[in-house]
């Protein structure tokens, strides 16, 4: 089963409804969370939404689960506070991307400064460990390479 899944059960008279997010993978999905305890909130048995939650020694949520474990209570989709819980995990991912595309970006940065630094004498390449050597390497062919495709297809463009 994947880290986040929504799925909805007819049993006789009873539906059920459960969303999963406890998988470490599922960071990246708290959105599609979100949505899919939005649709099941608004689905004709929304009385009936459970999902199965584990909560912390201070009666925190730690985990929310589509299917029952042990130590498991269940508690409403529409609750505030599983509502207030989902909030926290959004913001929590929107500010681990922003911190990844920021990492993107400081790479660049750094492979810059080590340019500057070999260029004006400060530090020679050779300084460097051979992995990071290595690295800067692999990226500066990468970035050559781009920019020969680039002139490939301006060319063609022509």
């Amino acid at each position: 089963m994947s880290g986040l899944d929504s799925r909805s059960h007819d049993m006789n008279d009873t539906d059920c409804a459960y969303v999963s997010a406890a998988r470490p993978e599922g960071i990246q999905t708290w959105g599609n969370l979100v949505t899919s305890l939005a649709m099941l909130i608004t689905r004709r048995w929304r009385r009936k939404a459970m999902v199965y939650v584990e909560r912390d020694a201070q009666g925190r949520l730690l985990r929310v689960e589509q299917q029952p474990f042990e130590g498991a209570e269940h508690m409403a989709v529409e609750s505030e506070e599983l509502q207030n819980w989902l909030k926290v995990k959004e913001e929590v991912k929107a500010r681990l991307d922003s911190l990844h595309s920021s990492d993107l970006e400081l790479v660049r940065v750094l492979e810059d400064v080590v340019i500057v630094l070999v260029d004006r004498g400060v530090i020679q390449y050779t300084d460097l460990p051979a992995a990071a050597r290595e690295k800067l390497d692999q990226r500066a062919v990468a970035r050559a390479d781009l920019e020969g495709l680039n002139t490939i297809l301006r060319e063609a463009g022509e």
